[in-house]
């Protein structure tokens, strides 16, 4: 499956030298906040449950990249900061990852997930004004479980629609698409 993932500049070099990578929460995508900890300890556990494949260590989480971006293969711009709250050695390199080794998920939840917050099932305003203010009576203990109840609806994703990430565990230097079929 093909797929753009946003690394640091000194792991593409890492993969052109021949090595095998992964990813820790100090090379996220993200700025490191206790939020984004919490959010990839989750998806860590979804990514377990869904791909049936354990991290390569403790400190692994998994490297997520674009499959679609606005309904395209594609990856954002890089002056966007869509989604990421760090760019500065980060380029994006595409990938080939076989598809049993991924996790699809809705891209738009990823920061619902790395900020710690709900993520609403609703499409409409009303439903959504509806939802919110359920949620808002919760009490501290059930607003914590339905945050991260509301997160697995990120996993439910269709594979149709305009935002998706894919996410694994490693890259290996094979995967690395290279020339013009990199630009695609």
């Amino acid at each position: 499956m093909k797929i753009w993932t946003p690394i640091p500049v000194e792991t593409k070099k890492a993969l052109e030298r021949g090595e095998c990578v992964g990813q820790t929460i100090q090379d996220s995508p993200w700025e490191v906040s206790v939020e984004s900890v919490i959010g990839y300890e989750f998806v860590r556990d979804m990514q377990i449950k869904k791909t049936k494949i354990f991290p390569p260590s403790r400190e692994a989480i998994p490297i997520v990249g674009w499959i679609k971006y606005m309904g395209e293969s594609a990856h954002p711009n890089h002056d966007d900061d869509f989604l990421y709250a760090k760019t500065s050695d980060i380029e994006y390199v595409r990938l080939d990852v076989p598809r049993e080794q991924i996790m699809l998920s809705d891209a738009i939840a990823w920061e619902f997930i790395m900020m710690g917050e709900y993520y609403s099932a609703s499409d409409t305003l009303e439903a959504l004004d509806i939802e919110l203010e359920n949620f808002r009576n919760l009490n501290v203990f059930e607003r914590v479980y339905t945050i991260k109840r509301s997160w697995e609806r990120a996993f439910d994703v269709d594979t149709y629609a305009d935002f998706v990430f894919g996410s694994f565990w490693t890259i290996e230097p094979w995967m690395l698409i290279r020339g013009e079929e990199s630009e695609i």
